[in-house]
């Protein structure tokens, strides 16, 4: 039986009322932030260019890829599909992630699949090149965009449940069925 000393020193340490969070309640804020930051710092990456411009020998002369080799239509195609299927398996994973009921997991899966979406529609915009044919390129291209609108609204707190937000889903579900056949 303890004595009342102890029981003094227990509730001093917590005021009344209160209970004590766990050790591992500062888990699920910290990931949280470290999603966010994540995230930012991607499209960060994603979306901006190399302030130092790359250095040319003067021995050799500089050359782009079309010049260093003809067009290949069928590499370029594999290309945009491969991109295409990575995005699509992407965006799959990190929208359907499942953490539990906490708040917390659950922003943190969100945030990811905005990630997916955001970071995807640059990824398809960077694979495109002048090489790929335009009856795919269009499309991609179209893809790619719709993502980033789902995406970006999604950030801005529009559900799935929006109607606006349902025709932007269902458009990129209808380009990517398209472009899945062109792929074929």
């Amino acid at each position: 039986m303890p004595d009342d000393a102890d029981d003094e020193v227990l509730t001093s340490a917590t005021p009344a009322g209160h209970r004590q969070q766990p050790a591992s309640g500062w888990i699920a804020p910290l990931a949280l932030v470290v999603a966010l930051v994540a995230v930012a710092v991607s499209v960060w990456a994603l979306t901006s260019k190399s302030a130092e411009p790359a250095t040319v020998s003067e021995s050799e002369p500089e050359t782009t890829t079309a010049e260093a080799a003809p067009a290949d239509p069928a590499a370029a195609k594999a290309r945009v599909c491969a991109a295409v299927d990575t995005v699509s398996r992407a965006v799959q994973l990190q929208t359907n992630g499942n953490l539990g009921p906490d708040p917390v997991a659950q922003t943190a899966v969100a945030g990811n699949a905005r990630l997916a979406l955001l970071g995807g529609g640059l990824y398809l915009e960077q694979q495109l090149g002048d090489d790929a044919a335009p009856e795919l390129a269009g499309p991609v291209r179209q893809f790619a965009v719709t993502l980033q609108d789902i995406g970006a609204n999604a950030l801005t707190g529009v559900t799935n449940q929006d109607p606006v937000q349902q025709g932007r889903l269902a458009e990129g579900d209808r380009l990517r069925q398209e472009i899945i056949g062109l792929c074929a």
